[in-house]
Order: structure tokens, then C-alpha cells, then sequence
């Protein structure tokens, strides 16, 4: 246990996907078939330091991700993506949904979003499981 725990902690993962990108939607009107920028928000830093941007896109086929662009954050045991509804920091509070492993700590990511999901003044939060710590934060704003 204490292998993984330093192999995870100390280990640096790159990780460039091909993520989505839509226009703001402050900027479309009434266009049909593009992807739209619902929202987006700075990661601030928590208990480590976390840079990049969080976006959350509305796939032209209805379907929304989130995607994690310029992003960096230290490495750490169990890092995982969650989604706050409100402002909230804890990542293990009531409502928070857990969108998978956080599949490197350096580069741009893309999340599916599930469909029920409220984004309106929702968190993205950088939640270390193992030792329930906040590692970085989003605060998403409508685009």
C-alpha cells in the first residue's frame, strides 16, 4: 500500500485529449448543429497548486462534457473529477457527482456530464479520495 501511495503521490501523468470546444452561448443565436460553451470557469488552487480551465460544452448531438483545458495540479493518491452543485469545496458533501478518476494531472481532459446534472452555479472540484482533499476548484460562470 505504501508502493502505491508514493508511486501515485510523486508520479507526473500527461495527459492530452482531444477535447471539445463550442461557442460561448452568450454568441449563438438560434444556430442548430454546433457545440455551445455552457460554461466555464479558472481553477483556483486548494491544498495544492491547480491551474487551467473547466468548460462545459453541449455537444451538437444534445450530449454535454466537461472538458479540462491547460490543466495542471500536483499528483496525488485517487484524484478524482467531481461536480458541486453551489459554491461548496467538499467533495464527499450530499449532491456532489463523481465523474471518474482524473485521468492525468497535467494536460486536457474531457469528462461525460451526466444528463440530470444542474451546471448553473455548479463547482468542479479536484477531490484527493484517499485523504479528502480539495486540490483545486472551478467555480463555473454561464458562457
Amino acid at each position: 500500500m505504501g508502493g502505491f501511495l508514493a508511486f501515485s503521490t510523486l508520479h507526473e501523468r500527461v495527459v492530452h485529449e482531444r477535447v471539445a470546444v463550442g461557442t460561448p452561448a452568450s454568441a449563438v443565436s438560434g444556430r442548430a448543429g454546433i457545440n455551445v460553451e455552457v460554461a466555464a470557469g479558472a481553477f483556483s488552487s486548494g491544498e495544492h497548486e491547480t491551474a487551467g480551465t473547466a468548460h462545459v460544452v453541449r455537444l451538437a448531438t444534445g450530449r454535454r462534457v466537461l472538458t479540462l483545458t491547460g490543466f495542471s495540479t500536483s499528483p496525488g493518491p485517487d484524484l478524482r473529477v467531481r461536480v458541486a452543485p453551489g459554491r461548496g469545496g467538499d467533495g464527499s458533501a450530499g449532491g456532489v457527482v463523481d465523474l471518474g478518476g482524473l485521468k492525468g494531472n497535467r494536460g486536457d481532459h474531457e469528462y461525460q456530464l451526466p444528463a440530470s446534472f444542474e451546471v448553473r452555479n455548479a463547482t468542479v472540484l479536484i477531490w484527493c479520495r484517499a485523504f479528502s482533499a480539495l486540490f483545486g476548484s472551478a467555480a463555473l460562470q454561464e458562457s
